[in-house]
């Protein structure tokens, strides 16, 4: 809403104070306007006192830029006009390539995750464009380095254009075993906020055996080796294989034929499957 004043003297006629099309004007700020295109002044004694004239583009029109004149008039009165130029724009926005990223994960003491990326895009911006990190992942411009353990990220516009603008991400090194379900925020002056949802998962290496002790069978003197126990061993989110070494005057085997003093389990995938051990 802008505002200008007019009066009148010597008058033998209402003052008629007439809006362009597409405006609308009101005596009173903020309201009154109705889409009101004339307002008219009775003149007392012939004077018109000094009276505020408010003046707003109406509402839903479509993008353009609006020009117009108000004429403002007496009966025998020199005209006055005011030439008004007002513009529709479209609305600030922000987006991202991706509504979410998952796994972000890594095992415990082995952090940061390794990075993702996604694309941030901004048109019809009137400010900078800020992409705020949660509490557990950190967010960088530059892949590899620059990520920012806290805090926000801003985009510079040009022309109302932000981006594209590639954006890394990796959950935090040095936390707990835990899954992290946390969001990204992207949001400029005037437009509606996105978010990226991020999952990242910190996982504690496991390896499990079915027993902790195991009774071996006897054997007489100048006999042996004693009869197989056995126990069954296994683990998952590993970094590497299994090894199992036994103590001294003991031997392993995975198939009860061939014993060693060690043996190996292969993990695929970070997942040891649980494996008879004689």
């Amino acid at each position: 809403i802008q505002s200008f004043t007019v009066s009148g003297s010597n008058l033998i006629a209402a003052l008629k104070v007439t809006a362009p099309t597409n405006y609308e004007i009101s005596t009173t700020s903020g309201a009154g306007f109705a889409a009101q295109t004339e307002i008219q002044l009775t003149p007392s004694a012939g004077t018109v006192p000094t009276t505020t004239i408010y003046l707003r583009l109406k509402a839903g029109l479509t993008v353009a830029t609006y020009t117009g004149t108000l004429n403002i008039t007496s009966t025998d009165a020199v005209s006055k006009t005011v030439s008004v130029t007002g513009t529709v724009a479209n609305p600030p926005v922000v987006w991202s390539d991706v509504n979410s990223l998952t796994g972000l994960n890594y095992l415990s003491g082995n952090g940061p995750s390794a990075q993702q990326s996604f694309k941030v895009n901004g048109n019809f911006l009137t400010q900078v464009v800020l992409i705020s990190a949660p509490t557990n992942f950190e967010i960088s411009t530059t892949g590899g380095t620059g990520f920012t353990p806290t805090g926000t990220l801003i985009l510079s516009q040009s022309g109302g254009v932000a981006g594209p603008t590639t954006i890394y991400v990796r959950l935090k090194a040095g936390l707990a075993a835990n899954t992290y379900n946390e969001n990204i925020t992207i949001a400029s002056t005037g437009a509606t906020s996105v978010t990226v949802a991020l999952t990242g998962v910190v996982s504690t290496q496991t390896i499990s055996v079915s027993t902790t002790t195991l009774d071996i069978q006897k054997y007489t003197v100048g006999a042996g080796p004693s009869a197989a126990s056995t126990f069954t061993a296994g683990g998952y989110n590993l970094s590497g294989n299994i090894t199992l070494t036994a103590p001294t005057n003991f031997e392993l085997s995975t198939n009860n034929s061939t014993f060693l003093s060690s043996v190996t389990l292969t993990a695929t995938s970070g997942t040891v499957n649980t494996t008879t051990i004689y």
